[in-house]
């Protein structure tokens, strides 16, 4: 329904909950000067982005061996330096949903070289919430070279199974150190394949709930330095 005026933010933050129309993290602001109170629609990526990218009909590839993805930044606010063709709606209606919104736009524009740069904003939040699951979310973008992070919020999340894996020209990966891998249960895989990556900083991350780091740096022959990574306990999880 319309936002209630004349109401306290508590009791506005419990009808919001009870309609379920937010289930992670409740958004208000003052707007005006009459007391309204309006309600952010998150910003959940999308699991199945890739899929929609590439279906939407603008010559952006996301298959093995013909990405023609070059480099993704995860962004507050579009730059004014992006000159956008255009844009994608890679939203979801929550993190467990494949449903597609437009809580999240995906600007794009192609180089010279035919190669797509995208651009990933939230439409109304600040905050892009990755999903629950990132397996397998930027696997093989073989033309992938960058991925900013800088606003990608992944607390929650529980599989990052295969979220790189044959990102063969992939260097440079910004913003890892600023995730939240606490409830992450598997990382299996996670970097496989990723033979022009050189450095990672993981050092922030706390591996007590995962289980399974089988092949997380599979095939990554240029890779030396991930951080100080002494706090992590290994022992008794699959490697």
């Amino acid at each position: 329904g319309t936002s209630p005026r004349n109401c306290d933010k508590e009791l506005y933050a419990f009808q919001i909950i009870k309609e379920k129309r937010v289930d992670v993290v409740l958004h208000v602001e003052t707007a005006q000067l009459n007391n309204d109170w309006e309600v952010l629609l998150p910003g959940y990526f999308n699991q199945s982005w890739k899929e929609i990218v590439a279906n939407a009909g603008v010559g952006i590839n996301t298959t093995y061996e013909s990405d023609n993805i070059k480099t993704i930044n995860f962004a507050k606010t579009l730059p004014a330096d992006f000159n956008a063709e255009g844009y994608i709606a890679v939203g979801a209606a929550s993190r467990e949903s494949t449903t597609a919104n437009d809580a999240v736009l995906a600007y794009y524009y192609k180089d010279s070289s035919n190669n797509y740069h995208l651009t990933i904003v939230p439409k109304d939040d600040e905050i892009i919430y990755a999903p629950l699951s990132c397996a397998d979310l930027f696997e093989e973008l073989t033309n992938l070279t960058t991925i900013d992070f800088s606003n990608f919020n992944t607390t929650g999340i529980t599989s990052l199974s295969e979220t790189f894996r044959r990102c063969f020209s992939l260097t440079d990966v910004i913003g890892l150190s600023n995730w939240d891998v606490s409830s992450v249960e598997t990382m299996y895989r996670l970097f496989s394949g990723c033979s022009a990556l050189t450095t990672l900083d993981l050092t922030t991350w706390d591996l007590s709930n995962t289980t399974n780091l089988s092949n997380m740096f599979y095939d990554c022959p240029v890779l030396t330095t991930i951080g100080d990574v002494s706090n992590w306990n290994v022992r008794n999880k699959k490697r």
